[in-house]
């Protein structure tokens, strides 16, 4: 795996793995899942899982999307994705522990008639009530989307985040999700709002870091575990000022600000620079000590 494809995975902390399997199978361990959530299933895959096992290392779980084998190239099923053994070896101890996790419907297939690069392990299997298309997902190895005719069966890829309609009426300017440079598509929620991108939103993150620009807040040194990887994205160039598409530039046109300061840099229109921001924060604070 390439140095630059850890490095993004070890800062990024929502990354899932995409990948396919059989239809008979996702239907089956859904089934299991719905009766015993945190039963382990296991399944085999001709691709090396590495960079998912290196995610794991640093996450502990990853969500995991499932396209059915010859179906619609729609993601249908989603699972979490729990254990990663790579070249597995007959009557190794590990192996055999982890085959003991496989449906009876694949105990069958042979796992040593073809090359098996990996065994996956995966818990709380579940059908989506509205299935997504895989081209709404981003690769994280070169930040593009899968292409409709995206041949690989396995990938690592930035979660998928559903919009929230509550966190556009409080922070409409926030970039929430989706795959796109390409800003301008005006959508109905609860404020008029252009459509965000979460590539270019990693970007900035990649190009400035999780402190705050204006106060310096960072999440994961005031909170520990629960605050890692969280930061608003802030843009210097009001969305609500523009009238046509623009390609997001993260590094020119991209900071990442605390929420608190994300408001406050909004309460006027125009927004405030960050510089008239911090000089404002910096007269308070000499004000009050």
């Amino acid at each position: 795996m390439k140095p630059r494809l850890e490095t993004k995975i070890r800062r990024n902390p929502n990354v899932a793995v995409f990948s396919r399997n059989h239809l008979k199978y996702l239907r089956r361990a859904a089934e299991v899942s719905s009766r015993h959530p945190e039963k382990l299933i296991t399944f085999r895959a001709s691709t090396s899982w590495k960079a998912a096992q290196t995610a794991l290392k640093y996450r502990g779980s990853l969500p995991v999307y499932f396209v059915p084998i010859g179906q619609e190239d729609l993601v249908t099923y989603e699972a979490t994705l729990h254990t990663v053994l790579l070249n597995p070896r007959q009557n190794d101890e590990e192996t055999t522990k982890l085959l003991a996790f496989c449906l009876p419907e694949t105990l069958g297939e042979g796992l040593w008639e073809g090359e098996v690069r990996t065994l996956y392990v995966i818990r709380q299997c579940h059908k989506l009530p509205i299935p997504f298309p895989m081209t709404a997902l981003v690769k994280v190895s070169d930040d593009e989307l899968i292409n409709e005719k995206y041949g690989y069966s396995y990938s690592i890829v930035y979660e998928h985040l559903e919009e929230r309609e509550d966190e556009f009426e409080v922070h409409p300017e926030e970039i929430l999700d989706d795959r796109r440079y390409i800003e301008g598509a005006v959508k109905k929620v609860s404020v008029n709002s252009y459509e965000r991108s979460r590539v270019a939103r990693q970007k900035c993150i990649e190009q400035y870091g999780y402190d705050c620009v204006v106060c310096g807040m960072n999440f994961q040194q005031e909170y520990g575990a629960i605050g890692e990887g969280f930061i608003h994205v802030h843009h210097l160039k009001s969305l609500i000022e523009i009238n046509e598409p623009y390609e997001v530039d993260p590094a020119r046109d991209l900071r990442p600000v605390c929420p608190n300061c994300h408001a406050m840099l909004h309460k006027r229109a125009p927004s405030y620079s960050i510089e008239e921001l911090k000089l404002i924060l910096e007269r308070q604070r000499n004000r009050v000590h």
